[in-house]
């Protein structure tokens, strides 16, 4: 890639992603922030011989997250202030098996594909959509009265560490 500004911009454009697919596969801000500068650790140690530093930053998060210690359930952060909704869906994400979870995550939030979610999973596509289809099962067994799927997309969001800060 580039030199040290190139990285400082990347990080800048990438960091908010990260942070939010990270936030949702750990269940706690601080444990997010940890992997994703872990991730971004590893991107700048190769940034010279990347050819695609986000595909980078993804794969070394979810590595980090599928395979790191505590894996197993999504963090309890009693500190971290969210809305009920917010909980809820914490709450049952964390029901889900930590693949079904990051399947889901991967596919739903992030938008890869079955392939790209699959090379990350390290499995066969066939196997990410059976995860994804039972994830969204057992997130609809937990989320009778859950929010449905909005109508339109949602605006842009103008400040993306807002939802990193606490309300006021």
């Amino acid at each position: 890639m580039g030199g040290p500004g190139d990285f400082a911009a990347f990080v800048t454009a990438a960091e908010p992603g990260l942070l939010s697919t990270a936030f949702l596969l750990t269940g706690s801000r601080p444990v997010a922030t940890g992997a994703v500068e872990t991730a971004l650790v590893s991107v700048h140690r190769r940034w010279r011989r990347l050819d695609d530093p986000t595909a980078e930053a993804r794969r070394s998060l979810v590595a980090g997250v599928l395979h790191g210690p505590g894996t197993t359930q999504l963090v309890e952060s009693a500190q971290v202030e969210v809305s009920a909704v917010d909980r809820a869906w914490l709450t049952a994400l964390g029901a889900l098996p930590v693949r079904t979870r990051a399947a889901v995550v991967l596919r739903l939030h992030d938008g890869l594909d079955d392939a790209r979610t699959a090379e990350l999973l390290d499995c066969d596509p066939a196997t990410v959509a059976g995860l994804v289809e039972a994830g969204v099962r057992t997130l609809a067994a937990l989320l009778p009265d859950g929010p449905s799927a909005p109508a339109e997309a949602p605006a842009p969001v103008e400040d993306p560490y807002a939802i990193y800060r606490r309300p006021r």
